[in-house]
Order: structure tokens, then sequence, then C-alpha cells
């Protein structure tokens, strides 16, 4: 008997249509309706999206090598060299003028603000006598910080550094 009455059971549910009809969704669907989860997936990736672009805008970049010229010359009123530093771009450019002695670990940091054609000089003078294989490197900063730099800013500048050695 129990097996009668649970092929009846099969052979009723079978003839009977499922009570819940699925739903068709029209031929052209502008607008899909987003789980929760979905949503704030999307808001996220949005989100990322919108902050790489930001930090693309304002990540300071390379403007490519400093437009200024360094040269030497002998000191005439003191001893050793002096070097000077020539602005070639048409516009104002701030840099730091860093001197370095390899032989003792030695450095000088000079804030310079040079107007288009401007040539400033260092040496004896400004508290530094340069010899012959003393480095001399130019560091360009951002625009926008006047004449008083900060030499804490040293991630953040416009141009490549320049480099050159005194001769021998």
């Amino acid at each position: 008997m129990a097996k009668s009455k649970a092929a009846s059971k099969s052979k009723k549910s079978a003839g009977k249509k499922p009570a819940v009809k699925s739903a068709k969704a029209p031929k052209y669907v502008i607008v899909t309706v987003l789980t929760k989860w979905q949503f704030w997936v999307c808001l996220l990736v949005v989100g990322v999206i919108v902050y790489i672009v930001w930090l693309v805008s304002v990540w300071p970049s390379s403007m490519g090598p400093l437009p200024v010229k360094i040269s030497f010359r002998e000191s005439s009123v003191g001893k050793g060299w002096v070097v000077q530093v020539t602005n070639l771009h048409e516009k104002p450019v701030g840099l730091f003028v860093l001197a370095h002695r390899e032989r003792t670990n030695q450095d000088k940091l000079w804030p310079c603000y040079l107007s288009p054609g401007e040539t400033m000089e260092y040496g004896w003078n400004e508290g530094w006598e340069f010899r012959s294989g003393d480095k001399v490197s130019l560091l360009g900063w951002e625009e926008g910080h006047g004449n008083n730099p900060d030499p804490s800013h040293r991630g953040k500048y416009r141009f490549d550094p320049k480099t050159a050695v005194v001769p021998y």
C-alpha cells in the first residue's frame, strides 16, 4: 500500500503544471537590477578608477632635463673654482645647488631662484671652496614655491637632476 500512495503522488505531480511561472524578460533590457553585493562591487570599481585618475593628475611628473647650464671658472678672489649656473629657460627656474666632496663626505646646499637668462655664481665667497673632483648637482623643485624652497620636497622635483664634476 505504501508503494501505491507514492506512485499515485508522482503520477499526480507529473501531470500538473508548476505553480510559479517563469517570467520572460523583455526583448530589450536597458537597465538591469543589481543585487546588493553587485552594487557594492560596481561602486568600489568606480571609486578605484576615480582614485587612479585623480592620482595620475596630481602626481608630480618630471619635465625632462633641467633647463640650466653648469660651467666653471677659476676663482679670481680666493682659492679654487667658481661654479656658474645659467638659466636657459624662458621662465624662472627654482633649484637647489648641491656641492659634494667625496673625499671628506662634506655637502653644502644653496637654494637658487634664476630669472630667464640669469647666471648665479657659487664658490669661496659663498662658503665653499670648490676643488678639482668636487661634484655639483642641480635639483629643480616644483613651480610655485617662490624664493623659499623646502629641501624636504626631494621627492617632488619637477626636473631631472643635473650633475657635473669640477675639472682637474
